[in-house]
């Protein structure tokens, strides 16, 4: 068999850090102190700011007003008559560009642990748009929405670290469709993915349908078509009765409430590529679950806010002790119920902490237990932003048919830091660039050492094309505790959302 003469591009990628480990510090170096020291392109630093940003969209809606009320053309410094319409266009514009900065800026909405559904063009539960809180919604009673609930209908974006998307859904529309599609090109080791067949991916399909049934009165559903349509899933399917900003009520298919990553699991979402191992292998990715989720605010100070999520639900099937992931179910195994909550607080009002609980009987005799602990922060503050969690399972194991004695649970823990920063712009073509790392490790058994026991460190770009569309770049590097494996990843992602 004849061997390709031309180097993939993950084996140069890896050469070149392996090799040049003082890039991968030049990367890092660059990551941190460039963004402090330097204004690029036309923006200025401070310009990215929430005060500066309104400053100019002041200016831009008193332009508004002045060209409304003008004749039907209006001098340029050249003397050259513009018709108004044509300068009431640039200036609207200019107007959607920075409410979408704004928008992305946690400053604006609250940094909080419930941000309004307006990442996704309309307001959470069918409220007005309210004009004295530009960039986001009124609930309909003149006070800011609030229910936590909002975070996951549609493309949720972190109040305090996670982007977000922008739709020019009506105000008064009762139906609301949205989608994302992407497509991965994945090049990794022999001991990787695929064996280290290097593919590309039409990776996710998703489709979003939210219907305002009344102005408390929410139905959410999420259809998920992978991998060119082999699987298909309904993610999410319910019903959302908001009570008041301390109580909302959702019955149906949901995200379990258990920490963080699942606010910014879509690619559209997510800074990287891949998604943190923990919170793949040790809680399940996209954990969903049939069942009843109350949530709401339940202690307000200035910006500060308390806020709960608090679910019961099926839990995972009999397979959880050995597939996690795959253990997710339509129909529970057994009588027994999951308990699954998550309390956090947001404060300053840019960053949160958090921390989840999640305990059931897996087994089908429900005799076994299963319990999930996490512990998470994010922040957001000058264009930086940060994101890290720890997760801890314990699962009770079967006895062996040989011994009378129970074997010692199963005890599993993992956590990652991920920072990155945004560079942002005011103009269409290029408007964000963001610089991205993340760390993971993971020990899949903590009574044992070995190859089960993961770190790696995973880099990247992000580049926001136009509005809607991106274009993602990652390396990852793996490491194993006492075991050399060539699994080190390169992937490409092209996104697009609408």
């Amino acid at each position: 068999m004849s061997r390709n003469p031309f180097p993939s591009i993950r084996t140069l990628c890896g050469a070149v850090i392996l090799r040049r480990p003082y890039l991968l510090l030049l990367f890092l170096i660059l990551s941190l102190v460039v963004p402090a020291r330097v204004a690029w392109a036309s923006v200025a630093p401070g310009d990215l700011e929430t005060s500066a940003l309104r400053q100019r969209m002041a200016a831009l809606e008193a332009r508004l007003a002045a060209l409304e009320s003008a004749p039907s053309s209006v001098p340029e410094s050249d003397g050259v008559e513009v018709p108004v319409a044509a300068r009431l266009a640039s200036v609207e514009a200019r107007l959607a560009r920075l409410e979408q900065r704004l928008a992305r800026d946690p400053a604006v909405r609250v940094a909080s642990l419930s941000p309004p559904v307006m990442e996704a063009g309309g307001p959470a539960a069918g409220g007005s748009r309210s004009s004295s809180y530009r960039g986001g919604w009124s609930n309909g009673n003149g006070t800011e929405a609030l229910s936590i609930h909002g975070r996951d209908l549609f493309m949720p974006s972190r109040g305090a670290a996670g982007g977000a998307l922008h739709y020019g859904a009506g105000e008064d529309s009762k139906l609301d469709l949205h989608a994302y599609f992407d497509l991965e090109y994945t090049d990794s080791g022999v001991d990787g993915e695929r064996g280290g067949i290097s593919t590309f991916d039409n990776h996710h399909a998703n489709m979003f349908v939210r219907a305002r049934l009344r102005d408390n009165l929410l139905g959410h559903m999420e259809i998920e078509y992978e991998h060119s349509g082999s699987q298909v899933e309904i993610d999410q399917a319910f019903v959302s009765w908001t009570i008041s900003d301390a109580f909302t009520l959702d019955a149906g298919r949901f995200y379990t409430p258990f920490g963080i990553e699942r606010f910014v699991q879509y690619s559209p979402t997510n800074a990287l590529v891949s998604r943190p191992r923990a919170l793949r292998q040790i809680v399940p990715g996209n954990f969903y679950a049939n069942g009843l989720r109350a949530s709401g605010v339940i202690a307000t100070r200035g910006s500060d806010r308390f806020v709960y999520e608090v679910a019961l639900s099926d839990g995972l099937g009999d397979d959880a002790l050995t597939d996690r992931h795959g253990s997710r179910q339509t129909r529970d195994n057994n009588a027994s119920r999951a308990i699954s909550t998550r309390i956090a607080y947001a404060f300053w009002p840019r960053f949160e902490i958090g921390t989840s609980y999640h305990q059931e009987r897996y087994d089908n005799e429900a005799q076994r237990d299963l319990s999930f602990f996490g512990l998470d922060v994010s922040g957001r503050f000058a264009g930086f932003e940060l994101r890290a969690e720890y997760v801890q399972a314990n699962v009770e194991r079967p006895l062996l048919a040989t011994s009378s004695v129970a074997p010692p649970d199963l005890e599993q823990d993992g956590w990652y830091a991920q920072l990155g920063y945004a560079f942002q712009w005011d103009r269409p073509l290029l408007p964000e660039l963001k610089l991205v790392g993340r760390y993971d490790q993971t020990d899949l058994d903590r009574d044992v050492s070995g190859s089960d026991d993961l770190d790696s460190f995973t880099f990247g770009l992000n580049a926001l094309i136009y509005e809607h569309f991106r274009i993602k770049t990652e390396y990852q590097l793996v490491n194993e505790d006492g075991a050399t494996r060539e699994n080190d990843a390169f992937r490409l992602q092209f996104v697009v959302d609408y």
